[in-house]
């Protein structure tokens, strides 16, 4: 509760720290073309709403009860399809360490996106890039959140018999599916990796920075694998959705000429939607 709180605090900071700095960015002179564009009426709503929202969402995934011995006793590595086997049959002892290990490359995959301070352009639009960062991290972590705690997937150490009892019956034994700390990661080593590219298009690192991102999520894939937290398709699915995030969202905030032929309306009444209207 209290780290929710001191995220929020922090948001609520930043808002108000380069509020007027990301005002000014609108009476700029239009000759100056920026690779990002920000909306506040877009942006604030997201993160302020996504870290409620998230709030709510794992508290769901931590209100998912265990299973019950009985049902546990029945399960074994042979009830896995073959390709996810491997995961049941890790080592009970060197889960702990495996599992801290994964939440140190985690943390430090979160502040990579820093390092790009270091360019000098991309340093120039720091608050607009941190603000899009704090976008495509919300998003993220809400589609795990919500995602997750809708599906019921039996993580390896459950299938494993020379696993504790203890262990297998535990509260988050139905959250395999997808790998959460592989999507984090992915998101922010891509977001980092994309950022760059859009910056410096052309450049001969840009396949560096994208082959580099996919190690983060890989060492943090590995160490959940070997800590009976995921199977191997729980952590290649959550790899390419944390991908995909880090790479969509940045490029979603690129500026964009208007279609004055396209129109959307909003619908108020008895159906509420939009409508598109487009002049031939």
């Amino acid at each position: 509760m209290k780290r929710i709180y001191l995220h929020f605090i922090l948001c609520f900071v930043f808002f108000q720290a380069f509020s007027q700095q990301i005002d000014s960015v609108s009476i700029e002179k239009k000759s100056k073309q920026h690779i990002y564009r920000v909306k506040w009426y877009i942006d604030a709503p997201i993160i302020v709403g996504g870290l409620v929202s998230n709030y709510y969402g794992v508290r769901v995934l931590k209100g998912k009860k265990g299973i019950d011995e009985a049902t546990v006793l029945t399960l074994g590595p042979e009830d896995v399809p073959k390709f996810d086997r491997g995961a049941t049959r890790q080592n009970p002892a060197f889960a702990e360490k495996a599992m801290h290990i994964s939440d140190i490359t985690l943390t430090t995959t979160i502040i990579l996106p820093g390092l790009l301070l270091f360019d000098k352009k991309i340093r120039q639009d720091a608050v607009r890039i941190g603000v899009i960062y704090l976008t495509t991290v919300s998003l993220m972590s809400n589609c795990y959140s919500w995602g997750v705690g809708r599906i019921n997937r039996y993580r390896p150490y459950v299938y494993n018999p020379n696993e504790s009892m203890e262990r297998r019956t535990r509260n988050g034994s139905k959250n395999s599916f997808y790998g959460g700390h592989a999507a984090a990661a992915a998101t922010c080593s891509f977001f980092a990796a994309k950022v760059f590219a859009d910056y410096h298009k052309g450049s001969k690192l840009v396949p560096v920075f994208y082959g580099l991102a996919i190690i983060p999520p890989a060492i943090t894939a590995y160490y959940r694998y070997k800590a009976g937290m995921h199977f191997p398709s729980d952590l290649i699915v959550g790899t390419i959705a944390g991908a995909a995030i880090g790479i969509v969202v940045p490029e979603l905030h690129k500026p964009r000429k208007k279609n004055k032929n396209m129109s959307f309306d909003p619908i108020i009444g008895p159906c509420q939607g939009f409508a598109m209207t487009y002049k031939f």
